[in-house]
């Protein structure tokens, strides 16, 4: 990591060149301002003052009314990534890139401007979405052992 320089790029980032953060939090102590007075119906321009969150940008916004739904995904994506990570040593080894794929979607809920989830973010969601309802409409091992067992004479 050092010989391909991505350690001083990484080290610069997060030591160096802090603007990007100092922004941020300047951001959020205006939104923690604003919300006094925007909670409700919203209202407020997060354009060039995003929060670079998806439930504060949505609060500002649109009020209360979205941004609690906004806060049931993002609490459902976390609740749905820690039951997968708690399982994943009694899972097939196969869920370990679907678990993956769910940090995409949320770390980006958490950091990215204006709010709203990227196009790819919505595919990753989508992607694991289908892969757990086919496994959870799959049979179970012990039903198709059993069927298994119940036409082997045939």
């Amino acid at each position: 990591m050092a010989v391909s320089g991505l350690g001083a790029v990484i080290y610069n980032r997060f030591f160096i060149d802090t603007a990007s953060y100092e922004g941020r939090a300047g951001h959020y102590g205006d939104a923690f301002d604003a919300v006094a007075d925007h909670w409700l119906t919203g209202g407020y321009d997060t354009v060039g003052v995003s929060t670079h969150n998806l439930v504060f940008d949505t609060l500002l916004r649109n009020g209360i009314f979205a941004a609690v739904p906004a806060l049931v995904v993002v609490c459902t994506v976390a609740a749905t990534l820690w039951w997968l990570a708690a399982r994943l040593d009694r899972l097939p080894s196969s869920m370990v890139p679907v678990a993956a794929a769910l940090c995409l979607p949320l770390v980006r809920m958490l950091t990215i401007g204006g709010g709203q989830i990227s196009p790819v973010g919505w595919l990753a969601l989508g992607f694991v979405l289908g892969v757990l309802a086919a496994r959870r409409a799959a049979p179970s091992r012990a039903a198709v052992l059993h069927r298994e067992e119940q036409y082997a004479g045939v």
